[in-house]
């Protein structure tokens, strides 16, 4: 009978023997490679095309996700990935809703050997797509990593998916519009906040104005000012509306367009 491939990527020599350990009692499977970091894990997923591959997250060079995305770029493997990990919520949220499995290093003597009979049994019936799980995965961590903003009395942790709109004031500071009503203002130019945030969701409207287009409500043509277009955003008010350069509406429609649909939008 084959045995199923398995490739074990950690970063720490004592971990991986352990894995290799509890892994090598069930006789389907067999250790074809280790790695120690994300990029040797690549090397070795390109030479075994393995079925499985049991994979940390916090390594240096390249960690487990950055690989993950990585695997993107190799459409011919399709290896199922089991993350092995110590406990963090917002990975742990982030890999539950990508369909991935993992398991956390504490409990690996018991839910290991689980792991590895639940993929023999489905191996058959597998049907799930390793790019789609990435771009779960992807569009996850996206939306639950926190920006460290730098407000005039603290540094506040703010979600990009939470940002409605950024808005620069004659002083230089910037206000930051979140969907629950609070503002936050700071020192830090609109350029940097930019480089931070979602090339796919944020949209420069011009030099004061970086507005999230998920959180668009309405594009709407105002016969009164001259045919001039404006930007209604979730959660602020009608006279809040942004005024779109003439320059601009194009290039929005067409970012909205590339990246998200929406029937508001017109």
């Amino acid at each position: 009978m084959a045995k199923y491939k398995t490739i074990i990527i950690d970063d720490m020599p004592a971990n991986i023997a352990e894995i290799k350990r509890i892994t090598e009692l069930d006789e389907r499977f067999e250790i074809v490679a280790t790695a120690n970091n994300g990029n040797n894990g690549l090397k070795e997923i390109a030479a075994h095309n393995p079925d499985l591959v049991l994979l940390d997250i916090e390594m240096p060079v390249m960690g487990g996700f950055d690989l993950v995305v990585a695997l993107k770029d190799f459409p011919a493997f399709n290896p199922t990935i089991v993350f092995i990990t110590v406990y963090d919520e917002f990975a742990i949220q982030a890999i539950r809703h990508s369909a991935f499995d993992y398991i956390l290093k504490t409990s690996m003597e018991e839910y290991l050997p689980q792991a590895l009979n639940k993929y023999a049994l489905d191996n058959a019936n597998r049907n799930l797509i390793l790019s789609h799980q990435i771009e779960t995965l992807m569009s996850n961590l996206e939306g639950n990593k926190q920006l460290v903003i730098h407000s005039l009395v603290s540094d506040v942790f703010v979600r990009p998916a939470e940002i409605v709109c950024i808005t620069t004031k004659k002083d230089g500071s910037n206000i930051i519009f979140l969907q629950d009503g609070e503002r936050v203002s700071t020192t830090q130019n609109l350029t940097t906040i930019d480089v931070m945030l979602s090339k796919k969701d944020f949209f420069r409207l011009g030099r004061r104005h970086l507005i999230n287009i998920k959180q668009i409500r309405e594009i709407k043509k105002e016969n009164d000012i001259a045919g001039r277009k404006f930007v209604y955003m979730k959660s602020l008010p009608d006279s809040d509306r942004l005024l779109i350069p003439f320059r601009k509406h194009k290039l929005l429609i067409e970012f909205i367009n590339a990246n998200h649909s929406s029937s508001a939008l017109s």
